[in-house]
């Protein structure tokens, strides 16, 4: 669907051209059930902000603006989708492009962990009794990361409750001195659980 809208001022010299302003780009969403859906797009690099909206998946991006628009698609359990189109510009108005967005449904039952460790010494000792624990920014009580396996060096931690925050991660072992480091986990492009963060940690030996 095509919008349009009125120009409030014209020229005092007669015009060949009407006086109506074109929608750039038009876009129609397929993403059904989506939550907290936003449609921005961009003109050559610059942001724009988002696109207007008077009916639940359709989209109107830019008035009168020619160039390379790149569209992006953000929703609660669906994939990122970005979308590009060229609006050349014709005569009297510019030539309106039309497109659709059909993002991927994310199955959002299976929750990453908010941070994964990787433990090891600075001396490539192997660790005697490692362990690493995690607390939230604020909290009270420290709690105790999964050990999820070996690698190479040392051992790999999974922390958090699977959610997006801030976390402190403090890693240990015998013989060594604690090391401590504050996470910032983003929420997940589709808004499913955390982006998770990987923290390479190192122990130094006690001295």
């Amino acid at each position: 669907m095509l919008f349009f809208l009125a120009l409030a001022a014209c020229d005092s010299e007669p015009l060949a051209c009407d006086t109506m302003a074109a929608y750039s780009v038009n876009v129609t969403v397929d993403a059904p059930n989506a939550e907290n859906l936003t449609v921005t797009y961009a003109v050559d690099g610059v942001d724009k902000g988002a696109c207007d909206s008077w009916q639940a998946g359709s989209y109107a991006c830019g008035v009168e603006v020619a160039g390379h628009f790149v569209i992006t698609l953000m929703a609660d359990n669906y994939a990122t989708t970005t979308a590009e189109v060229d609006v050349a510009q014709g005569e009297c108005h510019v030539e309106p492009e039309a497109l659709t967005l059909a993002p991927e449904a994310v199955d959002c039952s299976d929750t990453s962990p908010s941070i994964v460790v990787n433990l090891t010494a600075s001396d490539a000792t192997a660790l005697f009794d490692p362990s690493v624990l995690w607390i939230e920014s604020g909290g009270e009580i420290d709690q105790p990361c999964t050990y999820f396996g070996d690698i190479e060096g040392g051992t790999q931690w999974t922390c958090g409750d699977g959610t997006p925050g801030d976390f402190i991660v403090t890693g240990m072992a015998t013989g060594y001195g604690p090391a401590t480091q504050a996470v910032t986990v983003p929420n997940s492009d589709f808004g499913c659980g955390p982006e998770t963060q990987t923290v390479d940690m190192v122990l130094e030996p006690d001295a």
